[in-house]
């Protein structure tokens, strides 16, 4: 169990540092502060029950929360990830961050989904 805390620290930390160097900092925040305790409840549940199609679930809340957040600040200025901030970047930019972080819940998902079907 140790290494393998050691191997997700790790691995947060280089998403962290990617993340940050674009613009991303409060993002990765709220990524990542309750990652552990997911991890854990996560691999202490049974496994096996995933299947494909449920990878793409994991998209319609973020992409729910992308149209609102963007909305809202089309409405009032406030958005509350700089990287969605279209006065600052502009639509193509922003459009281009959105969509890497619904790559990244789509491979997370997926890199979730290979270990379900390995885990007793």
């Amino acid at each position: 169990m140790k290494k393998w805390l050691a191997k997700t620290n790790n691995a947060r930390r280089k998403i962290r540092d990617f993340l940050e160097e674009r613009g991303l900092e409060s993002a990765n925040h709220a990524q990542f502060s309750r990652l552990h305790r997911f991890a854990l409840f996560w691999l202490l549940r049974p496994h096996g029950g995933l299947r494909w199609p449920d990878v793409w679930l994991c998209v319609i809340l973020p992409l729910g929360y992308f149209v609102y957040a963007l909305a809202r600040g089309a409405a009032d200025g406030w958005y509350p990830y700089a990287f969605m901030d279209i006065g600052q970047f502009g639509a193509g930019v922003v459009a281009v961050n959105c969509a890497i972080m619904g790559a990244a819940f789509v491979v997370m998902a997926s890199l979730l989904k290979l270990l379900d079907a390995r885990l007793p």
